[in-house]
């Protein structure tokens, strides 16, 4: 399970305000055992930036890459934590979803519209049962 932290405190409101980079923005991952429960609580990537955005909407596609949205877009991750770069959108993207007949269409919403991008690896999808 991955959980996408914004910040540690108010200070990176401030750094972000002064075009400081935040060193408090990062994603965590989890292992989930069967019954549920949490354990091996880490940090997968971080996510340090003076541009506008934060860490927020976050999904996997079917080859476990991550795609966070965050400061500048929305930033691409590979299975390990490694950066493989930022997806550039009109606007600060703030969550993402995956769509389309054959799942590969990413979605973003952002402040004022919503943007698709066509993948070419389909995203996880969603168990109906």
């Amino acid at each position: 399970m991955y959980v996408a932290i914004t910040r540690l405190d108010d200070s990176c409101i401030g750094e972000k305000e002064r075009g400081e980079v935040c060193e408090h923005q990062f994603i965590r991952a989890f292992d989930v055992a069967a019954d549920g429960s949490l354990s091996n609580n880490r940090v997968f990537a971080t996510m340090y930036s003076d541009e506008d955005g934060v860490p927020d909407g976050m999904k996997v596609d079917a080859e476990g890459r991550v795609y966070c949205t965050g400061p500048g877009g929305c930033w691409v991750f590979d299975a390990a934590g490694n950066q493989l770069g930022v997806i550039r959108l009109p606007e600060i993207p703030a969550n993402c979803a995956w769509g389309g007949e054959d799942n590969r269409t990413m979605l973003f919403t952002a402040r004022t519209s919503v943007y698709s991008l066509r993948m070419t690896t389909p995203g996880t999808t969603i168990p109906t049962q």
